[in-house]
């Protein structure tokens, strides 16, 4: 074909201007700029697909972590300062960027929009109690899991539900009537939706169940077990704990692309050796256990905040 294209334009002008020969020239230019416009864009596409979010952090300097900042011990907004946050994935977040050797930006999230947020780019990586759940692996990818645990009830220490109630018999031994406390968008409200459908609910924000079980507007609440422990450790014998778990679960840094291999790979990586070194779940549980809320926590000693978006 170039060399059909190169005849083309050594012959003389009058013969390339007039007849069939134009035709054919001016087809062969139309056929080979397409094809360069075709390679153009093939390698616009392959060097897109292999650019990585480790890549664009890197590159950009900063690492920005989904964090839904109303899940004590994991995130909260310190109360005098709603742009800076503790707890103990934000110190997790406070490490991984330093190990990138980038600045660190915490983008607020909640829990149904989660899965929006990822989608359209808003964070890098997201963590504060994430469970890995069959639903969710449809639409992200999640990294080993940073810890383990399930879900229980909790509810005023007199309630002998706290007793009887386990996975085994979750769905059929709850009494009818039985109001249930639940914060919306995340498993907690899965999982009452999918074991307890006609159950009355009351739907209140994330940390508020607590109340509602404490004024008397809820009988029970579904939790995971850390967030069951903190708030167990502030009402102590007037809030407990179920005996049994309902679930086992798996939490993990939430990672927005599920073909990220290399932003899964180091987020692992990272992990594994923190592991190794430290973790502050059981200090921020100390810390917050003996307050009514976390009002002042993030001013005590040692205490490490980021800043909010």
């Amino acid at each position: 074909m170039v060399s059909r294209l190169t005849r083309c334009l050594q012959d003389r002008a009058p013969s390339f201007l007039h007849g069939r020969k134009f035709g054919l020239c001016v087809l062969i230019i139309f056929v080979l700029l397409n094809l360069i416009l075709l390679i153009a864009n093939t390698a616009v596409a392959n060097n897109a697909a292999r650019s990585t979010t480790l890549d664009a952090v890197l590159s950009h300097g900063v690492l920005r972590v989904g964090l839904t900042l109303d899940y004590p011990p994991l995130s909260f907004r310190c109360s005098s300062n709603n742009r800076e946050a503790a707890g103990s994935d934000v110190d997790a977040a406070i490490d991984l960027a330093a190990a990138l050797g980038v600045r660190l930006v915490i983008v607020p999230t909640t829990w149904p929009r989660l899965l929006e947020d990822a989608a359209s780019n808003a964070f890098d990586a997201a963590a504060g109690g994430i469970s890995i759940t069959l639903s969710r692996l449809r639409h992200v990818g999640f990294s080993r899991p940073s810890s383990t645990g399930g879900k229980v009830i909790v509810a005023p220490c007199s309630n002998h539900l706290l007793l009887s109630l386990d996975r085994h018999n979750a769905s059929t031994a709850l009494p009818q009537g039985t109001t249930i406390a639940v914060n919306p968008g995340g498993t907690n409200a899965a999982y009452v939706s999918e074991h307890w459908p006609d159950a009355p609910t009351r739907v209140v924000q994330q940390g508020q169940q607590f109340n509602a079980l404490l004024d008397g507007s809820a009988d029970l609440t579904v939790t995971d077990e850390i967030e069951a422990a903190l708030v167990t450790m502030r009402h102590a014998s007037v809030l407990c704990a179920g005996a049994a778990r309902l679930t086992d679960e798996a939490k993990a840094w939430l990672i927005p692309r599920r073909d990220d291999v290399a932003w899964a790979a180091y987020l692992n990586r990272w992990l594994l050796q923190r592991e190794a070194q430290s973790s502050t779940v059981g200090l921020w549980l100390s810390r917050l256990g003996a307050r009514q809320d976390e009002s002042g926590a993030c001013e005590l000693s040692g205490v490490r905040t980021a800043t909010v978006q």
